[in-house]
């Protein structure tokens, strides 16, 4: 694979973070994974898949803190092994929405956590993908209502973010054609 010219980045400039949000089965693992693979770069897994997989009970909101928080550690673990950019399967504000739907409460700090250090760039994705069951998916039928909510906590906070949709490559390639135009960006203005 080629290295993009577009994404080159000085010693002294920081990593550009970007994160995959949608709702559930719409592909953002998968994504992460082929876009760390075209710019030769590392990728933050989602924490909680694993952690609540591994539970032999229905998760509780101290569960969903500890995911919360070790997905920040895990995004500041794996940031110096980046390569320009840094992907991640996740972030806050997915788990403020699940915080929310799920137990109508949020912990205090996360809010300003968001606030204080959001990514560069959001990939959400669409809700056009088959939904692929699985034991820790539970939204099905609210597909388009997470995505409706996605959208609007990206917009109300004002973040930089894309619309990817299609299949296979053509899904890919949007990914990465609104990489390389928000990292141009980003470029011109740091």
């Amino acid at each position: 694979m080629e290295k993009r010219s577009c994404c080159s980045l000085k010693n002294s400039e920081r990593i550009f973070r970007v994160a995959v949000i949608g709702a559930e089965s719409t592909g953002k693992t998968t994504l992460c994974t082929q876009l760390a693979r075209h710019y030769h770069t590392v990728w933050i897994p989602e924490f909680s898949r694993n952690y609540i997989g591994q539970l032999n009970r229905k998760y509780t909101y101290e569960d969903v803190e500890i995911c919360t928080v070790e997905q920040i550690h895990q995004e500041k673990k794996m940031e110096p092994g980046a390569s320009r950019i840094l992907f991640s399967d996740t972030e806050q504000i997915l788990a403020l929405v699940w915080f929310r739907d799920v137990f109508n409460k949020e912990p205090e700090w996360l809010e300003n956590y968001i606030s204080e250090r959001p990514f560069d760039l959001y990939l959400l994705t669409a809700n056009d993908l088959a939904f692929q069951k699985d034991p820790l998916r539970e939204n099905r039928e609210r597909r388009d209502f997470f995505f409706d909510w996605y959208r609007k906590e990206l917009d109300s906070r004002n973040l930089k973010y894309s619309l990817v949709k299609g299949t296979g490559n053509k899904r890919l390639q949007k990914a990465i054609h609104a990489t390389e135009n928000a990292f141009r960006e980003y470029q011109r203005t740091t």
